[in-house]
This record gives C-alpha cells, sequence and structure tokens, in this order.
C-alpha cells in the first residue's frame, strides 16, 4: 500500500484544547463537503483519519484505491493515501493515518475513488480533530483575557465613549464588562477607605501606649524593699539561748485511806432502775 501526505507547517498553542472524531463522511456517498462533516470552530485543526471500505473486484485485474482531500488552499492534495489491490482478491481493510495538526480551513473536498477494477462498498471515514476553545479570546467569557480582548474590540470599533447598538452581538457584553469595571472600582474604593480606618485607629492605640507611664504605677524602691524581707531569713539563736528560772515541782496531795468506798446512792439508782423494769415487764407478762 501506497501513502502520500502533503503536509503544511503550522504551529498553535492550545489553552484549553478539546479533541474529537467526526460522524461517518461517507454517509450520503463516496464524495464529501467538508463545510458538512467538521465542527465549525475558529482554531480547529485535524491530526488524523480513519477509514474502513470493502472492494469488491476479480483477483486477476489491477486496481488502486484513493482516500483523498483536496487542498482548499492550492491545487493537488493535502490529504492523500492509496491502496493497491492488483492481482489481490477483494476484501474489507480498516486503517488509521496520523498526520501533523492540518487547519480546518486547508482541507477541502474529500473521496474515495478506485482506479483499474472494484467496486467500494461498506465505507467509512472519520477524521480526527481537536481545537483551541479560546482561540478567539472574544468568543468565549471563560478565555483567560477576555476582558481585555473585548475592551480592545470596543475601542478598535469606536464603541467607547457612546453607546453601542443594541443590535450589536456583543452588547450584552459590552455592559456586564462596564458594571464589572464599575464594580471593581467601587471595590477599590472602599478598600482604601477601610484601611485609611484601620491606619487612624493603629495610630490612636499606640497614642494611648505612648502616654502610659508604667513607673508611675509601681513604686520601685518599695517592692525591692518587699522582696528583699521575703528572701531575709530571721535569726532564732537568741530563742534558743533563753534560761527560764524555776525548779521542782512536789506532791502536795496526800490519802489518807487507801480503801475507796462503794458508792450507796449509784447502788440505790440501780435497785430502782431494776424494778422499775420488771414492773414494765410484769404488764406484758399477764
Amino acid at each position: 500500500m501506497a501513502v502520500a501526505l502533503l503536509s503544511l507547517s503550522y504551529s498553535y498553542s492550545y489553552s484549553d484544547t478539546v479533541a474529537g472524531t467526526t460522524n461517518n463522511a461517507t454517509v450520503d456517498g463516496l464524495v464529501w463537503n467538508m463545510e458538512d462533516v467538521l465542527p465549525p470552530q475558529a482554531g480547529l485543526v485535524v491530526n488524523g483519519l480513519i477509514y474502513q471500505y470493502t472492494i469488491e473486484k476479480d483477483p486477476n485485474t489491477d486496481s488502486n484505491v484513493h482516500i483523498r482531500n483536496e487542498y482548499a488552499l492550492g491545487e493537488g492534495y493535502i490529504i492523500q493515501n492509496t491502496d493497491d489491490w492488483s492481482q489481490l482478491p477483494g476484501s474489507t481493510i480498516n486503517n488509521y493515518l496520523t498526520f501533523g495538526n492540518i487547519p480546518r480551513e486547508a482541507i477541502g473536498e474529500g473521496s474515495i475513488t478506485v482506479d483499474g477494477d472494484g467496486t467500494i462498498t461498506n465505507s467509512n471515514v472519520r477524521y480526527n480533530y481537536k481545537f483551541d476553545e479560546c482561540y478567539i479570546v472574544i468568543s468565549n467569557p471563560a478565555c483567560p483575557g477576555y476582558q481585555q480582548s473585548l475592551y480592545d474590540w470596543l475601542l478598535e470599533n469606536g464603541l467607547l465613549g457612546k453607546e453601542p447598538d443594541v443590535n450589536d452581538p456583543l452588547y450584552d457584553e459590552w455592559v456586564q464588562l462596564t458594571l464589572n469595571r464599575q464594580t471593581e472600582e467601587e471595590d477599590e474604593e472602599k478598600v482604601a477607605v477601610v484601611s485609611e480606618e484601620e491606619d487612624e485607629e493603629d495610630d490612636g492605640i499606640a497614642a494611648l501606649n505612648a502616654d502610659i507611664d508604667i513607673e508611675g504605677f509601681v513604686d520601685g524602691a518599695r517592692q525591692s524593699e518587699i522582696m528583699s524581707s521575703f528572701a531575709s531569713v530571721p535569726n532564732f539563736d537568741n530563742y534558743y539561748n533563753v534560761t527560764i528560772q524555776g525548779g521542782a515541782y512536789e506532791e502536795t496531795v496526800t490519802l489518807n485511806d487507801s480503801e475507796l468506798p462503794d458508792n450507796t446512792r449509784a447502788l440505790n439508782s440501780l435497785a430502782k432502775d431494776s424494778l422499775h423494769r420488771e414492773m414494765v415487764r410484769s404488764q406484758y407478762n399477764n
């Protein structure tokens, strides 16, 4: 099989790249318009081709099958692949081609053609592509630098300083950009005011602190005296060495009788208590 591709050198930078694969380009026939196949996004490039088909032919004949895309910006073909089926029986082929990023606008009409004997059936051709959503920054508010790009566009078209046409497709974006700028300016003013108030408050606190005389609240000499008294150790030697005058104290109490008499009053009390208990018990016994 012979493969021939016309490659162009293009360089793109992608900030938010989206990749995809087209539907079958041959659904309506073996010749197709790329405007009906590729998405319309600006900045789109094609970097691959997947194809499949079945050829019906006499194995003793010669034939070549060409899959091509014309070069829309010049002459010849920008994509071309040839399968040589000479002296081969018919069969089905699946193939995948990769190539450098080819801009969408450079890819013209596509086709599958047979040079020699053979008929193509069950064809399926799909293109791999990718595109940068922010290729045109002003087309998407989510793109980095969108506000600046919109501002530049308004400036270039003389729309700053006067009311734009409400029918302009970018009128809403112009209004939103204006509101955003006003909001940013108001926020900056508020931040500046708060910053000044905080600085004034800090200066007031510093001034109050500067007027406080710490030594005026504390008597340094008196405090040192108290601390010294805490640290001193009392001298108890004078108390240890004192002699108290005194002598021996003799017993002055004497006992005339060595026997102590019984306490008759206590005995009588005990007898009365016993008699009382007997009288109480007799009531329950009857």
